[in-house]
């Protein structure tokens, strides 16, 4: 391959691979679904603190909460997650475990005073909350007729080599180049044979995501004569996530001149973005709140890198592993849904209370936008897999002498529009709280659950795994008031 031809196929490459990989519907959900998480008084409840505030976690959900704190306050949350993700494939189970210690969130809540405004009370808060947690790794091994190779040579089968070069440089770099395609004529070369077949191939799949969702938030908001709270917040949110995929494929069948094939990917991507809350807490009796709140999509712009690497063992043992395709330079631009969310609570007296709440997000509405990328297909397809997603929260307290007792539920319906695609969680909380004059500790305990189906490439050639994902979430949270 001469210099010239080189170079034009490697920014052709580049140019397909980054397309394809460096963002998708994926990318667009992973960023925009969140799961209840702040501090531990706010995990034990559920997250239903829309219409209760006096929390910096629910201020994030509902700015109007701000009006609700009576003191000054500072606040710290770290916790620790236990997760696991048991894959079930062909009939076999691996188990795949991780944990991580936490920051759950920190901030300060000052009172505004202005002795002119009796009727009026201010507080300003600036806090940074812990939105999501993208820690995960599973570990798929299983029997499967068929390879990754089939779903490659039905795109290209019939093209030259010199086509598969210049229209599918992808292909050409991951099938061509590790032996899994080839053509069995030196004259036409013309791509006929898919080298990677047989009804046993062992197939594994090793998936390992780290990173998280974080928001800093500057919150605004007053109390009218204890009747109603409003709020208004500035989200500045992050997003940090890195992933490695190592998929391997063995134990082809003897007629085939593969004896192993392997690629590996790495991708980083760490973003900024911008959003604004608003939202309103009414008592239309003493011992009633009802709240309602509204987040703008958020604007995020995104940026990192993607690294992928093929390589595969033939039959006399020789090891053909091109160098690694990298690009730094992956932007792009993510807008998330809007939300809304409607909440109530009732309070009886000392003794307690409850709360509910109902949020609404359509997924559909996630946008990628990008200079450097055609996205509309991806857009596209956002379109035609989401749809809307409503989650349920309810949490209750009871309170004996300075202890409290809480305990909280969640269900979020799938975001899919498939109904085959399980992509429901529930979510399962309890807590303790001691609640001082100046000073307050709150421990939680949060259980969440969904089982969804994972396709190691694409759904028409092989069958899904079924993974159990169960993550186990303690969080302590101590705040330090003042008068």
């Amino acid at each position: 391959m001469n210099i010239k031809k080189l170079t034009v196929f490697l920014l052709s490459l580049l140019a397909s691979v980054l397309e394809i990989k460096a963002q998708n519907a994926t990318d667009a959900l992973r960023f925009s679904f969140l799961l209840p998480y702040g501090t531990a008084r706010y995990n034990a409840m559920g997250g239903a603190f829309g219409a209760l505030g006096n929390d910096i976690a629910g201020i994030h959900d509902n700015p109007a909460g701000v009006g609700v704190f009576r003191m000054d306050e500072t606040i710290f949350s770290f916790g620790f997650l236990y997760s696991s993700i048991d894959a079930n494939f062909q009939g076999i189970t691996t188990p795949a475990t991780q944990d991580r210690l936490l920051l759950g969130n920190l901030g300060i809540v000052r009172r505004v005073e202005d002795k002119k405004q009796a009727k009026h009370k201010a507080s300003f808060a600036l806090t940074f909350n812990r939105l999501a947690n993208l820690d995960s790794e599973h570990f798929i091994e299983g029997v499967h007729p068929g390879s990754i190779g089939a779903v490659w040579f039905d795109r290209v089968q019939g093209l030259t080599e010199d086509q598969l070069f210049s229209q599918d440089p992808y292909i050409y770099y991951m099938a061509f180049f590790p032996f899994l395609i080839d053509y069995s004529d030196e004259n036409t070369k013309v791509i006929d044979k898919l080298w990677g077949f047989g009804d046993q191939i062992l197939h594994s799949h090793l998936r390992q995501t780290r990173g998280n969702i974080s928001e800093l938030g500057l919150t605004y908001g007053g109390n009218y004569l204890n009747r109603v709270q409003w709020g208004v917040q500035l989200g500045i949110p992050f997003i940090n996530y890195s992933e490695q995929i190592t998929y391997t494929e063995s134990n082809f069948d003897p007629a085939s001149i593969l004896r192993f094939y392997q690629f590996r990917e790495l991708l980083s991507l760490n973003g900024t973005g911008v959003n604004l809350k608003a939202g309103v807490i009414y008592r239309p009796e003493q011992n009633v709140r009802l709240s309602a709140s509204v987040h703008t999509p958020s604007l995020n712009y995104i940026r990192g890198s993607f690294e992928v690497a093929p390589e595969s063992r033939t039959f006399d043992n020789q090891i053909h592993r091109p160098n690694p395709l990298v690009d730094d330079n992956i932007r792009f631009q993510l807008t998330t849904p809007m939300r809304i969310q409607l909440g109530g609570a009732y309070i009886f007296d000392n003794l307690g209370l409850i709360s509910a709440e109902y949020h609404l997000t359509d997924f559909s509405t996630n946008r990628l936008r990008s200079s450097l990328y055609n996205l509309s297909v991806d857009n596209q397809q956002i379109r035609d897999i989401y749809r809307i997603s409503h989650q349920f929260r309810v949490g209750t307290e009871w309170r004996i002498e300075r202890m409290a007792l809480r305990t909280g539920f969640n269900h979020i319906t799938s975001p899919f529009k498939n109904d085959a695609i399980s992509g429901r969680f529930n979510g399962l909380h309890l807590g303790l709280g001691y609640r001082g004059q100046e000073f307050h500790a709150d421990v939680s305990y949060s259980y969440f659950i969904n089982h969804p189906e994972f396709f190691m490439y694409d759904a028409d050639y092989i069958t899904p795994a079924k993974l159990r994902n169960v993550r186990n979430t303690l969080m302590l949270t101590l705040i330090f008031r003042s008068i």
